[in-house]
């Protein structure tokens, strides 16, 4: 992510470059932050010449962030008046006027670029893109669809980091943002906002909050005419009755959604729509109807290939058609079924399925068997639901803190009460101890052993946390090479000599970008070891400079070779490393591979 955001940064600020010098971009940015600031008195009681630097960006060129264009988009000099003593109008005028439009077209292009991102699918792992696109387009002066666009970006990219409250609290500043009343209106963001809100929902386990924004995001589809996600959210609304445990509202909206779908010529949508309506016939012990959906999906839901199997993603159907089969006491077919459902997040289903019917077979062996399968697949996916719950409540409480400390204070007059009471029972305890003095050594007896028994397993647990903190701390030294090697000062010269094409690099310098690589990337260097035995020095150098995100002919200029040298180069690489001809692969298998460490 660090190397996208200073591709997306170098890429735009290269458009102003051309503008003026790096001397004179240092000299505006400060002078446009004394404007901001109103110290019109300091900034006319000394000679332009002596203003300080401001600190620049990244790379060292372009201008300071946060400036902002007026409504009229002709930049900050139009309407000034001239300063009290009335030196300096001409450079304040000509600097803000330079600085306010070429900021301002630099982050509408930062701005498409991130939205081009987000509808790719591009995960987003940190937020300091899309805060800074926030920072300058939450004025008045900005549009209501940029503030809208904003705010739901960078509300995208706390959904992606997994912080759910601040990711919902953007959404909703987004929709705050939005004009509804005007013809220009961005419907199709509005709608995204919702949608995504939605998720978050349901992945919060929220399902009322998940309702209204499904609903708010169908009738944004239906406004822009989008029939096909308009029938196809609406049918979304399953999920969050699911969660209600509401099967009659289930069965209501798949059938509403089917009849729509066939309404309007979406007969491949209409069959898939009842994957989950089959599920919950058969509980029902609906078996006709529950034949006739599983036909008709076969038939016409283009979700089986031309042999009769499952399209990928949706195995877990196959579960439900055992189901039928182990319902209708066709115990072959159901087998059959549940055993091509033993697939990951299948697993319980399968196992359950496969119980049922070999207890049904009576298959004492198979039975045993497959009970302890299914017993540890369900620990598995209580584990699971558990993880996420333990993730959800964790970030409701970094964003509700307030919320929790009075409830803290209420739990802790509550624990006050009971505390009291124990006492109150304490005291009858030893009022009648004098007279049950064996009953009570008895029970001191059993109480002792239930400590040691719970001290005994604490410790257990205990030892296990420090053995998971262990490895954690062992994590965390690997992450902290890495960023060490992306922050490294030999890094930073490396891509700065790329950049300005200083010279090529040293040969100590070589060999340190190589020593501080396979410092950050150990694993890699097994990994090395156990494709090649012969890797060069040069296919070391080739793989650490790629691995910064450099081109091929920045690499052939640092390490003073060919473009085709360095090309022949990431050939072998990928050949020997990946298994893979040419070398256009190279940097994503690199980048994959990296990563996975």
């Amino acid at each position: 992510m660090i190397q996208l955001m200073s591709h997306l940064h170098d890429s735009h600020i290269k458009r102003f470059g051309k503008l003026t010098s790096r001397r004179f971009g240092m000299l505006t940015s400060r002078l446009f932050d004394r404007l901001t600031s109103r110290r019109f008195d300091k900034l006319t009681s000394r000679p332009f010449s002596n203003i300080a630097p401001a600190t620049p960006l990244p790379d060292g060129r372009g201008f300071g962030a946060g400036l902002s264009p007026l409504p009229d988009g002709r930049g900050l000099g139009v309407g000034l008046s001239p300063l009290p003593d009335g030196r300096g109008w001409g450079w304040v005028f000509v600097a803000v006027f330079v600085l306010s439009s070429c900021t301002g077209s630099r982050y509408d292009a930062l701005l498409r670029q991130a939205d081009s991102l987000n509808r790719s699918g591009f995960v987003f792992t940190s937020d300091s893109l899309a805060m800074r696109i926030v920072k300058h387009y939450d004025h008045f002066w900005h549009s209501a669809n940029d503030r809208l666009l904003a705010y739901y970006l960078l509300g995208r990219a706390h959904a992606d980091m997994g912080d759910a409250p601040l990711a919902i609290e953007n959404y909703q500043t987004a929709i705050s943002k939005a004009d509804t009343t005007s013809a220009d209106c961005d419907f199709r963001t509005l709608r995204a906002v919702y949608g995504q809100m939605a998720e978050v929902f349901h992945a919060q386990n929220l399902p009322e909050d998940e309702l209204e924004a499904q609903d708010k995001c169908n009738y944004y589809s239906w406004i822009l005419k989008d029939t096909l996600n308009a029938i196809s959210g609406y049918a979304c609304l399953m999920r969050p009755y699911y969660l209600l445990s509401d099967t009659d509202h289930i069965i209501q909206v798949t059938q509403e959604a089917e009849k729509k779908f066939l309404q309007f010529g979406y007969e491949q949508e209409a069959a898939r729509v009842n994957v989950a309506l089959v599920y919950f016939l058969i509980q029902r012990k609906q078996f006709e109807e529950a034949k006739e959906l599983i036909d008709t999906i076969r038939k016409r839901g283009g979700i089986f290939d031309e042999r009769g199997n499952l399209n990928s993603g949706r195995e877990s159907f196959y579960a439900t058609i055992g189901d039928y089969y182990n319902g209708v006491n066709q115990l072959d077919s159901a087998e059959h079924y549940y055993r091509k459902a033993i697939l990951p997040d299948v697993y319980e289903a399968a196992y359950r399925g496969l119980l049922s019917v070999y207890d049904k077979k009576h298959l004492p062996d198979s039975v045993s068997k497959y009970a302890r399968l299914y017993a540890d697949a369900n620990d598995a996916m209580h584990r699971k639901m558990n993880s996420s719950a333990v993730h959800s409540t964790q970030m409701l409480y970094k964003y509700n803190l307030h919320l929790q400390e009075a409830e803290r204070q209420e739990r802790h007059a509550r624990e006050m009460s009971f505390l009291l009471m124990i006492a109150i029972a304490l005291l009858l305890v030893l009022f009648v101890a004098y007279h049950r003095i064996k009953e009570d050594r008895r029970r001191k007896e059993k109480t002792l052993a239930f400590i040691s028994e719970q001290y005994r397993q604490t410790r257990e647990t205990l030892e296990s946390i420090v053995e998971e903190k262990q490895q954690i701390e062992r994590e965390q030294e690997l992450l902290l090479a890495k960023k060490d090697f992306y922050s490294h000062t030999v890094t930073q010269s490396v891509i700065d000599h790329s950049i300005f094409r200083r010279r090529p690099l040293k040969a100590k310098e070589i060999n340190r970008l190589h020593d501080i690589f396979i410092k950050a990337f150990p694993h890699f260097k097994d990994f090395v070891g156990n494709q090649s035995s012969s890797f060069s020095e040069n296919e070391w150098d080739v793989c650490a400079l790629l691995s910064l995100g450099l081109h091929n002919s920045d690499i052939a200029f640092l390490l003073n070779l060919t473009p085709q040298r360095v090309t022949g180069l990431m050939s072998q690489i990928n050949h020997v490393l990946f298994n893979s001809e040419g070398a256009s692969s190279l940097a994503a298998n690199l980048r994959k591979k990296l990563i996975k460490e």
